[in-house]
């Protein structure tokens, strides 16, 4: 199954060793600019009914307004999961609207708010969250991945900072 594009199905990985310790029902929160289309085939195929499959890609998410109604839109998704065991969030950064290679649509600052929407509300409903950091193509000057790696640091302090982790590295606040 190579549809899976940025995260080349780990969620499903994570997902079946979860399960075999004990998890009961799993969340997957697919926030990837592309279809995660690999991971839902795989869901299909093995009859994985213990996992509940979300995909941005699929929210027919643009630029401006339709953005501002999704992220308006997503804690009812994320409250959605309610009941289960884990959250693989796959905190995506080709969700960037400036994005080389995305299907983005998302502004810096509305994944960071789709990032603690997740955390925030999974703490809410004490259900464990694993992230991905998937994505990401934004180059300036070239080569300099700079603006995916501020994404990518932004989850992080995000999580940090809703989970109120003590000793994180205070350079990343």
């Amino acid at each position: 199954f190579n549809g899976g594009f940025c995260s080349m199905n780990h969620e499903i990985i994570a997902a079946q060793k979860a399960k075999a310790a004990g998890l009961k029902r799993c969340a997957v929160i697919d926030g990837d600019g592309h279809h995660g289309n690999g991971t839902v085939q795989i869901i299909n195929k093995l009859s994985l009914d213990y996992i509940q499959h979300y995909s941005f890609a699929n929210s027919g998410t643009r630029p401006g307004e339709s953005a501002k109604e999704w992220i308006q839109k997503f804690p009812e998704i994320v409250y959605g999961f309610e009941g289960a065991d884990l959250i693989i969030f796959c905190a995506s950064a080709d969700a960037y609207l400036l994005d080389d290679l995305g299907a983005g649509s998302l502004t810096t600052a509305q994944l960071a708010l789709r990032d603690a929407i997740v955390f925030e509300i999974a703490k809410e409903l004490q259900i464990g969250v694993t992230v991905l950091l998937g994505g990401g193509y934004r180059r300036i000057n070239g080569n300099d991945i700079q603006p995916v790696l501020d994404i990518h640091n932004n989850t992080f302090k995000i999580a940090c900072e809703i989970y109120e982790l003590a000793g994180y590295p205070r350079e990343l606040a």
